[in-house]
């Protein structure tokens, strides 16, 4: 991830218009606690 709000970069992590739930928010938020907890446990 090289920045929160490159949208027309693709490089984005808000919601927008074509994903009004949140949905790759939400992904991404559950690959960072992942990852996190796999450091955490090594």
């Amino acid at each position: 991830m090289y920045a929160w709000n490159e949208l027309g970069e693709g490089g984005y992590i808000v919601p927008t218009r074509d994903d009004p739930e949140g949905s790759y928010l939400r992904a991404v938020k559950s690959a960072v606690r992942a990852g996190a907890a796999a450091k955490k446990e090594a």
